[in-house]
């Protein structure tokens, strides 16, 4: 596949690219493309010359820890008057260091729609927990974010998760230490849902220890933000 791909059409409305390996650039000059969806490990410059306001962008791509540095600079190709819906299969780093902390990011990171995570490697280690968070939140602001509890994702992590968003772990993050505060800290409305439980009085502990434990069934918890 060539590395860079040129897209020119005043009648294109939806576009596919899925695994395409050995993509790095995609120029779309489209100005009617209503829907955009990119399936794929790799993670190219994506460039949209032209675009409808009501270009519907979806990302679903895999991660190891070591990359959300490039999901976020990923992330920011995007105009930001689109808000695009990624969906993220995270997996654990096989190489020899465990883990690269998060860096410190007080500004508001790109904005999208819905981070929803299909499949999570949590790391063995509770320890790792607050790098991870941090790492995820460091690459973008997102109206929900949905955890789906399979694949190697725990009750204790989605609860440290919850307690993150809620500000009860302030020691955990990487701001802990100095003046500027992550842009989470200023949230001022966290919601919850989830699938298995629709009851308005719910309280988080309930959905959390609520959640079905047949794999065939759709469990999952979704948290919606504001500032």
């Amino acid at each position: 596949m060539s590395e860079t791909v040129n897209i020119m059409s005043a009648r294109l409305k939806v576009l596919k690219l899925y695994r395409c390996s050995n993509l790095k650039d995609v120029n779309i000059d489209a100005p009617h493309l209503l829907s955009l969806d990119y399936h794929g490990f790799d993670k190219p410059v994506i460039s949209l010359m032209k675009c409808s306001d009501k270009l519907e962008v979806c990302v679903d791509t895999c991660v190891d820890y070591h990359q959300f540095y490039s999901l976020r600079d990923f992330i920011q190709n995007i105009p930001q008057k689109i808000l695009a819906s990624l969906s993220l299969v995270v997996r654990p780093s096989y190489r020899d260091d465990p883990y690269v902390p998060a860096y410190l990011v007080s500004s508001i990171p790109p904005r999208i729609k819905h981070l929803e995570f299909k499949e999570f490697a949590i790391p063995n280690s509770r320890a790792l927990y607050g790098p991870l968070v941090n790492c995820l939140l460091s690459s973008c602001f997102p109206e929900k974010i949905s955890i789906r509890y399979a694949f190697g994702c725990s009750y204790a992590f989605i609860e440290f998760f919850y307690e993150m968003l809620m500000g009860r772990k302030m020691e955990e993050c990487d701001c802990s230490s100095g003046d500027s505060k992550c842009w989470w800290h200023a949230l001022k409305i966290v919601k919850i849902s989830c699938s298995h439980m629709t009851h308005e009085n719910a309280d988080f502990k309930s959905m959390l220890y609520g959640l079905p434990n047949d794999c065939n069934k759709a469990k999952s918890m979704t948290f919606s933000l504001e500032i």
